[in-house]
């Protein structure tokens, strides 16, 4: 099969290798160089954790998944991208109704590891965070994070490796579909495939503006300090973390390269997608604050800095993978909702199933319904 896809981020240069890989003729689109500067996943690191509190026996598997192909990734290309110094949910709370229990049966449940542990012993174990005020930490030690900018830039190279054709600095105007092929728009061509696969992030509704009413793009962002001391926050004792995520949704990683980075998973307010990525003095003073309080070891004169990403939302905060109503021969893969870069390898073999046998997990497809929203 012909196919065309739109966008070189994380969900584009892992559907295009993983089609490759399966003898698909493939050609990408990139609006700007790989990793585009402007992107989501162009970041010093993104979480991976299995815990999805009640979602966590969908998105679970897929993580499991995910880990196992980023090690095969690295094991290709020779590069490091996977760090799995553990991760460690902060509760003020612990029974049925919270997050992080319900995250934990579920992990159990899977095989894995979800040891629960009291606040006075966790103080021991992590004196860099106060523990006032919190009951348990959850410690998953198979958690970690990615080189995010640099995981993009390998798939991208390990696909055109497998025979995918990647066109950077070429933006995409228009996506179409006739009765017999899908085209794309670009550079100042009109090329003509069998299907075309639409990963363009935040300005998915530009390319499809049939999916607008379905897409909500948010600013997010982060904050990056440069403590005196590293080594106190290095990743042999200190985890990626989450700090009560629900009800307040602050997360942070070990530092890299010096860098420790903390950031608010939490939805914002809504903005075009070209709009600036420089952080704001309001949101650092936020983080600031956070850090005085809850991760005293975090040298608060610490030189702060920080960027803006967008979070390409979905109507639930679910990931999407299917075909755009109406245009059977269109596949928006995307929608990741802040928590998507995470399996990464595992998004191209799930646009490659849809495209081949029509399968994928139930929760990817358009208009899925659900109780509450993933997190």
């Amino acid at each position: 099969m012909r196919v065309g896809v739109v966008g070189g981020g994380i969900f584009g240069v892992s559907t295009a290798w993983e089609l490759a890989r399966r003898g698909h003729a493939v050609e990408l689109f990139e609006r700007r160089r790989i990793p585009a500067p402007d992107a989501a996943g162009t970041d010093i690191s993104k979480a991976i954790r299995m815990e999805y509190g009640a979602a966590t026996p969908l998105y679970g598997p897929l993580v499991v998944r995910a880990l196992y192909l980023w090690r095969e990734l690295e094991r290709v290309s020779g590069e490091g991208i996977l760090e799995q110094p553990g991760v460690l949910f902060l509760a003020s709370a612990f029974d049925e109704s919270r997050f992080e229990w319900q995250s934990a049966q579920a992990v159990r449940e899977m095989g894995g590891t979800a040891d629960v542990i009291d606040a006075k012993d966790a103080a021991l174990r992590w004196p860099q965070f106060s523990w006032k005020g919190l009951a348990v930490g959850v410690w998953n030690p198979d958690g970690g994070w990615l080189r995010a900018a640099t995981a993009v830039e390998t798939i991208a190279r390990v696909a055109r490796a497998a025979g995918a054709t990647v066109f950077e600095d070429t933006p995409v105007d228009d996506v179409a579909q006739s009765d017999r092929s899908a085209t794309i728009r670009a550079g100042g061509r009109t090329c003509e495939y069998d299907l075309v696969v639409v990963c363009a992030g935040p300005w998915i509704a530009r390319v499809l503006p049939e999916v607008t009413s379905r897409v909500r793009v948010t600013r997010q962002q982060i904050s990056l300090y440069r403590p005196a001391d590293a080594s106190a926050f290095d990743g042999s004792t200190f985890p990626v973390w989450v700090h009560d995520i629900v009800e307040e949704g602050w997360y942070g990683f070990p530092s890299n390269e010096g860098v420790v980075k903390i950031a608010l998973h939490r939805r914002s307010e809504e903005v075009d997608p070209d709009v600036s990525r420089e952080p704001d003095d309001g949101f650092l003073q936020q983080s600031r604050a956070f850090a005085r309080e809850h991760l005293p070891a975090l040298d608060r004169h610490a030189p702060l800095a920080g960027r803006a990403c967008l979070y390409t939302n979905s109507r639930r905060g679910d990931l999407v993978v299917d075909r755009v109503p109406g245009h059977d021969r269109i596949v928006v893969a995307g929608l990741g909702s802040g928590h998507g870069f995470k399996f990464g390898p595992v998004l191209g073999e799930l646009v490659a199933d849809l495209i081949e046998k029509d399968e994928v997990p139930p929760m990817l497809r358009f208009g899925q319904a659900r109780d509450e929203e993933v997190w």
